[in-house]
């Protein structure tokens, strides 16, 4: 199963860029990232793989929803479903300043709070891959680096082989 319901990143707000440039100074970095792997964790991750309590979760974990869409910050998390409909991904895209120590963080905590992985693969600095079973289903995550505006994004997917919920 790949994640083929991904869509390019398309924030398009002028105001989520501005919340970007101040939201990390060099000293709050490590408490940036450790909590937007909270938030992916907590979100994406923990609502695998029927993703029905997503909006829910996403409301407890801090977001909040304005204009139809769920965000916290400059992060911005959704549910996208693949064009023939038979894949739901959970689509979180946060800002990366320092991709390198995110995408690391991420992976040791997603491994420690969901030991259910059965393999995964570096993409070689660009971003990492794995399978693993959630409530008796395949599931694939993807945490890639993208470009937005001239900003390092990172774009977590939990991808699951079923339609999303209304």
């Amino acid at each position: 199963m790949t994640p083929s319901c991904r869509h390019t990143v398309s924030l398009g707000a002028s105001a989520l860029l501005s919340a970007m440039a101040t939201v990390v100074s060099a000293d709050a970095l490590e408490t940036f990232v450790e909590d937007r792997t909270r938030l992916f964790s907590e979100v994406c991750m923990a609502s695998a793989p029927a993703f029905e309590a997503l909006e829910s979760t996403a409301l407890a974990a801090g977001f909040e929803k304005s204009e139809g869409r769920l965000k916290f910050n400059e992060v911005l998390v959704s549910l996208k479903p693949s064009p023939d409909g038979t894949l739901c991904a959970c689509q979180m895209t946060m800002l990366a300043p320092d991709f390198p120590l995110l995408l690391v963080t991420m992976v040791e905590r997603l491994r420690a709070d969901y030991p259910e992985w059965r393999h995964d693969d570096s993409l070689g600095g660009k971003g990492y891959s794995a399978y693993f079973t959630r409530e008796g289903e395949d599931v694939v995550l993807e945490l890639s680096p993208e470009k937005f505006e001239d900003h390092d994004m990172l774009v977590g997917w939990v991808v699951a082989r079923r339609t999303c919920p209304v």
